[in-house]
Order: structure tokens, then C-alpha cells, then sequence
């Protein structure tokens, strides 16, 4: 049996400097091109696991993943730049994505309007799949499927991305989906997936993204429950709760319309487009440059770990600097914490008898909404692996290949206390939607490997 790369190996024109997971279909790994003239590049290599290599139906899925995602060209949609060989495994040749998930970003109590942004970014990378054509110059039909914040990246300069076209439907497709399963995550699954009344299309996404816009914009999960069998039931027959809190009466229309559970009826990504995208404008200016700020602020302790773990790995070759926002955000914590430090010193022996005296309890748990429907027999909902998705910080998954660094150590509350100017416009729906964390799907894999130290979910 063929055996995955190393650490060092040179696979095509792509040295392999470190191993990032291993999920329940493929394994990524950071990979280096480097040619003539000093030129190098960061990219992520996802090679297909030995023991599926032989498997027709799973190589099917993986060759139809880089066929369909390299004819994707839009900035909205990751890259796939290559595909290449290691002892007889296929492997993809992807772009490195820095920065996190929109799922991290959501839990990051991220403020309205930048929550919008991020949608219509979303949007504008679905409808260029939607779009696209192959070298034939006929339709792909393409269909993602699998449309969550965990597939949407927000990468640390304000870029949005739409990734993970594992378990896309599209023209030409090597693989189909087996009898009696369903692809997708539970809660994002559309109508007509779950009760085959309608074959996927366009429309199968656009109520995907309408789930995840409504979940963005009001903090709530619409349909997850602890059981798989309410979680279906929920999709078909639950009442779509009203939008609260949108000040905008046509962006809460657009959500809602892709909504409808009739396809035919649904708001278009093309239209979610437009009307998000403009106001997104009208209240930022620059969403990318306003979404760069944000990461900057909020995430600047973690993308300065990550870049100096990445320093370290290649070893002075690559250096990813940080931006001037970063490294200001990042200094002005490390003022903060050293003032700290200072003023604790002073009573550094009380404060530690008192800790040895303390006995903190564990916050509540709170309790189970409610018992599920009884909605009988379930259908078999078994879903084939899905492609390896992107690290990130447990537990939002990223689809592509992120590198992340350890965690900083936690400060002290003082030096964490966030100034009033950083408060998000609707914090109580992030609070909200931080507490329920969304659930990643039944087949979703679990981190087998560790990168720079910090454990890595799939």
C-alpha cells in the first residue's frame, strides 16, 4: 500500500515542510514551490488517504473535487492550482488561506454590518460557481452542497472565500451520491434533499446560504437539535422564525426569501449579490478594508502566533509579516499586560494564598431546550466522508488547509477587559450564537495529527 509523504519529501515540484491534520478522506499538509530566481510560495498540499486510493468511489470524489474547484476562477472561491502524484496517490495543489472561519468570526462577537459583508462575499462566490462553464463552454451546473460558516474563510487581510467543494454536484461528475444517504450537514440541508421531492440545484444552495445568513444575523440556530431525526424534521416543517434586529427591510427580505421551501420561490444568489453588497457598502465604505481591521483587532495575538510559527517551520525562508495594524494591536496589549504585571507584583504573595484558598465553581450548563418531535422512522442519513476541511481553532472548521499556531496564554481580566469602542452593535445574538456553536456534521473527521503544537480539527 502506497504511503502518505513526510516532512521533507518532494512531491513534484513541492517540498512538504510540515503535516497540518488528517481527516476521514484526505490528509493536508503545507507545502513549498520554490523555482527560479528565489521565488517561493505557501500552498497547501491534500492528498487522498492510502487505504481510499483503491477505493473507485472515493478517488471519483477526489479527482471531481480539483476538477470542479480549479474551474471555479473568481476571488470570492479558493484556489486549486495544480494536481499532481506521490507513489500512485492523487494531490491537490491548493491556496494557503490565513486567517479563520466564518464561524470563528461569528463567535468573535463580529458586528452587524461586518456579519453582512462577510454574506455578501459569501454570496458573490456561490453565484460564481453557480455560473461557471467548462472548457466546453457549457454550464457546470455546478452545486455546492455543503454551503456553512465552517466553508466560508475569512482570511486576516479581509478576503473572503468560499471553500470545500468535496461534495459538490456538477456536469460530468465522476462520482454520485450512493442510494439512501445525504450529503451535507444536517442543519444546512435543504428541503429537498431530505425528502427528494425536487433534484438539487442553484436553489438547493441558496437556501443553504439563507440558513447560515439567518443564523449570522439573528445569533440563533434554526434547526439543530441533539437528534439527527428532529434536526430533519425541523428543516422540512418548522416555521421560519421572523428577522429581528435588521434595520434594512430588504435585506431581511432576501434572507427570507431564500428561505422558501418551494425552489422555484427562492431569493437568487444573484440578487443576494446586489442587495447585501450594497449594504455592506453603505454602511462600511470598504467592507475588505473594514473586515482587515476587524481581524486585525480582534485576531491579532493569533495571526502574530501563526506567522511566528510558520517562521520557525520554514526556517527563515518565508517570512509572512504582519500588517501595521496587527503589530500596533499587538503592542498595545503587550503594554497593557506589562502595567499589569507591575501593579500585581506588589502583592504577588497575598494574591497567591488567597488563590490556594479559592474553590471557583464551574459555570452552569444549561439545560435541553426541549424534548425532540416524534417524527418516526428516520431516513438512513449516513453521509460518505467528506474531503478533509480546513484547520482552524476548535471548534469552527476551516476547509482549507489553515495553519494555526498555539494559543497564547490567557491574561489576566484586567488586560482582557475590551474598551467600550470595541462593543459589537448586537452582542447578545453573538453571545447567543457563541453559546450553541454550531455542530459539524455526522462524518465530519477528528485531528489525528498536530501542527506547531496546537491540535487541529479536520
Amino acid at each position: 500500500m502506497p504511503e502518505l509523504p513526510r516532512v521533507g519529501d518532494v512531491v513534484d515540484r513541492y517540498r512538504v515542510i510540515a503535516a497540518v491534520a488528517t481527516g476521514g478522506m484526505a490528509a493536508v499538509f503545507a507545502a513549498q514551490r520554490t523555482s527560479l530566481g528565489g521565488f517561493d510560495k505557501l500552498l497547501a498540499l491534500k492528498v487522498i488517504l492510502p487505504h481510499l486510493a483503491g477505493e473507485r468511489y472515493f478517488l471519483d470524489m477526489f479527482l471531481d473535487e480539483a476538477r470542479i474547484a480549479s474551474q471555479i476562477q473568481h476571488p470570492n472561491v479558493v484556489g486549486v492550482h495544480d494536481v499532481v502524484e506521490h507513489a500512485g496517490l492523487p494531490c491537490m495543489v491548493m491556496e494557503y488561506l490565513h486567517g479563520r472561519s466564518f464561524a470563528s468570526v461569528l463567535a468573535a462577537d463580529c458586528p452587524l454590518p461586518l456579519r453582512i459583508a462577510v454574506l455578501a462575499a459569501a454570496a458573490e462566490g456561490l453565484a460564481a460557481a453557480h455560473r461557471a462553464r467548462g472548457r466546453d463552454g457549457l454550464p457546470l451546473s455546478v452545486v455546492h452542497r455543503d454551503v456553512s460558516p465552517q466553508n466560508v474563510h475569512v482570511a486576516y487581510d479581509g478576503q473572503v472565500r468560499l471553500v470545500d467543494f468535496g461534495i459538490a454536484a456538477a456536469r460530468g461528475r465522476l462520482s454520485s451520491t450512493r442510494a439512501g444517504t445525504v450529503k451535507g450537514k444536517l442543519e444546512y440541508l435543504a428541503p429537498e434533499q431530505i425528502t427528494g421531492s425536487h433534484p438539487v440545484s442553484a436553489a438547493t444552495d441558496a437556501w443553504s446560504f439563507g440558513v447560515m445568513a439567518h443564523q449570522a444575523t439573528s445569533g440563533r440556530s434554526l434547526f439543530a437539535e441533539e437528534h439527527d431525526a428532529a434536526t430533519m424534521w425541523n428543516v422540512v416543517n418548522r416555521d421560519i422564525p421572523p428577522l429581528t434586529g435588521i434595520d434594512d427591510a430588504e435585506v431581511t427580505a432576501v434572507i427570507l426569501g431564500c428561505l422558501e421551501r418551494e425552489p422555484a420561490r427562492r431569493t437568487s444568489m444573484e440578487v443576494c449579490v446586489r442587495v447585501l453588497g450594497e449594504a455592506a457598502r453603505r454602511q462600511l465604505g470598504d467592507p475588505r478594508a473594514a473586515l482587515a481591521a476587524f481581524m486585525a483587532e480582534r485576531f491579532a495575538d493569533d495571526k502574530l502566533a501563526d506567522d511566528r510559527a510558520l517562521e520557525r517551520t520554514l526556517g527563515g525562508a518565508m517570512l509572512l509579516e504582519s500588517s501595521p495594524a496587527v503589530v500596533t494591536a499587538t503592542r498595545r496589549r503587550g503594554r497593557a499586560i506589562a502595567a499589569w504585571a507591575g501593579a500585581a507584583a506588589v502583592g504577588a504573595v497575598s494574591m497567591v494564598a488567597f488563590a490556594a484558598r479559592s474553590n471557583r465553581p464551574e459555570p452552569e450548563v444549561p439545560a435541553d431546550v426541549g424534548a425532540a418531535p416524534d417524527v418516526g422512522a428516520a431516513p438512513d442519513v449516513s453521509a460518505a466522508p467528506e474531503s478533509i476541511a480546513a484547520p482552524t481553532t476548535a471548534p469552527p472548521v476551516d476547509a482549507i488547509a489553515t495553519v494555526h499556531a498555539p494559543a497564547p496564554a490567557p491574561t489576566p481580566a484586567a488586560a482582557q477587559a475590551s474598551p467600550p469602542d470595541r462593543a459589537p452593535s448586537n452582542p447578545e445574538p453573538a453571545r447567543r450564537l457563541r453559546r450553541q456553536r454550531t455542530r459539524d456534521d455526522a462524518g465530519a473527521a477528528t485531528p489525528s495529527k498536530r501542527l506547531f503544537g496546537s491540535p487541529y480539527k479536520p
